[in-house]
């Protein structure tokens, strides 16, 4: 074996332009393959956290899902439930609970300047979730205040009505007996969002407390978003703490369940397939680019060095041992430059990861559910870039290889 390595690298050497071309394109590809993977990991890992941490929760409460309903969180009609303190108390200092954050969501009428118009209002508690209070980008107006009869509203529902900072909208919608109530509330920001901006921006905002008051009940929410300590068992949970609500209804009689915020967020996952399905087609192409040139590269090795070849036949080599030869050449080439590659591409990812690369695309930023991307560690990209890389070396080698070495001795001698 270490004859063949010396007689492998000693032909690398002899055309050595070419074989650092072929090299560079490896190590490129080797690159590609292992950093794209650190990326696809990073939009998983940054995508799915950003949308338990903002909208679902890993798991969250809420009036039971029917087969025929939207599964999609920002889209599905939610009922009112009231939910007992010392039930949200028991909840909240269990072992396994990092979070409680009560949402309340209803569509309502907003009387505007010009008109009135149907607009989905969404409440939090702006005391507990503070992910939520910094994903706000005021360009006007400031954030609102616990407590105030305040509502904030996004930059293109501002524009769309002509409503100001310090302009009062009345706000209509029912209440849990299904009677309508009004309120008035200041406008006091306007803004863009950071994540997720493609559902959050569809929103106007305002604190529960107030909400609680057009609702006519202080324990009322439509959604409560939990959030889990690493390492629970999410269905071992639900168990445990299904017999506190079980006795939980709607104004319409209808259950409320824990939901996995996995099944609220079906099209996040489509989108996440997109993703993966977009990795494998470049990486498809990146082997194929990468045969085609190794295949080319091979071909004129061996139109080159006939007569060699004709030569270990006459010496008694045979064509099993040529052939080892001529691959092992692309195999060293490859193992060296793929490494090198990978390399760089851990370097890259070491970088990244701590700093971010900022998203200037407002489309991608809300798909990927952040404005900074942040590549996550994933150790099979970096092996699997290797181990492709190294076949279709000795893949794309074998084929050329084998039928050049069947020549006979006499047909290479006269080509030469």
């Amino acid at each position: 074996m270490n004859t063949l390595l010396k007689i492998g690298l000693r032909n690398l050497f002899r055309n050595k332009q070419r074989s650092l071309q072929l090299g560079l394109l490896i190590a490129f590809s080797a690159f590609i393959i292992s950093f794209f993977s650190q990326f696809l990991a990073g939009i998983v890992k940054n995508f799915s956290g950003t949308v338990i941490e903002l909208a679902t929760g890993d798991i969250y409460l809420a009036s039971h899902l029917n087969d025929d309903d939207e599964k999609n969180i920002f889209d599905r009609d939610y009922e009112y439930f009231s939910l007992d303190p010392a039930i949200k108390q028991k909840l909240a200092t269990m072992d396994e609970v990092k979070y409680l954050h009560p949402r309340l969501e209803v569509l309502a009428q907003v009387s505007t300047h010009n008109d009135t118009v149907s607009q989905q209002l969404l409440a939090y508690d702006l005391s507990v979730e503070k992910k939520l209070n910094n994903n706000f980008n005021f360009i006007q107006g400031r954030m609102l205040q616990a407590g105030k009869k305040e509502i904030i509203l996004p930059k293109d529902f501002a524009e769309r009505y002509q409503v100001k900072v310090d302009d009062s909208l009345a706000v209509l919608a029912k209440t849990t007996k299904g009677r309508i109530n009004v309120i008035r509330l200041k406008v006091v920001g306007i803004f863009t969002i950071s994540n997720l901006s493609i559902w959050f921006e569809n929103y106007l905002y305002t604190d529960i407390g107030s909400a609680q008051i057009i609702a006519n009940d202080p324990n009322v929410a439509t959604r409560i978003n939990i959030g889990l300590k690493e390492n629970t068992n999410i269905e071992q949970f639900i168990e445990k703490v299904a017999p506190l609500i079980e006795e939980v209804k709607t104004p319409t009689k209808k259950s409320v369940e824990f939901t996995n915020w996995q099944v609220g967020a079906e099209n996040f996952k489509i989108q996440i397939q997109m993703f993966e399905t977009s990795f494998f087609v470049l990486i498809m192409i990146v082997c194929l680019v990468l045969a085609a040139a190794i295949t080319f590269t091979t071909i004129l090795v061996t139109m080159e060095r006939t007569k060699e070849i004709a030569t270990y036949g006459g010496l008694g080599a045979r064509p099993k041992k040529i052939r080892r030869i001529l691959v092992t050449e692309n195999v060293i080439l490859s193992n060296i430059f793929s490494i090198t590659g990978i390399l760089l591409a851990i370097i890259i990812y070491l970088i990244t990861q701590q700093v971010g690369i900022p998203v200037t695309s407002e489309y991608v930023a809300s798909i990927i559910g952040s404005s900074r991307f942040y590549p996550a560690l994933d150790i099979e990209g970096f092996v699997g870039s290797f181990i492709l890389t190294w076949l279709v070396a000795f893949i794309a080698s074998y084929f050329v290889t084998r039928s050049a070495t069947k020549k006979p001795i006499a047909d290479a001698m006269a080509d030469r």
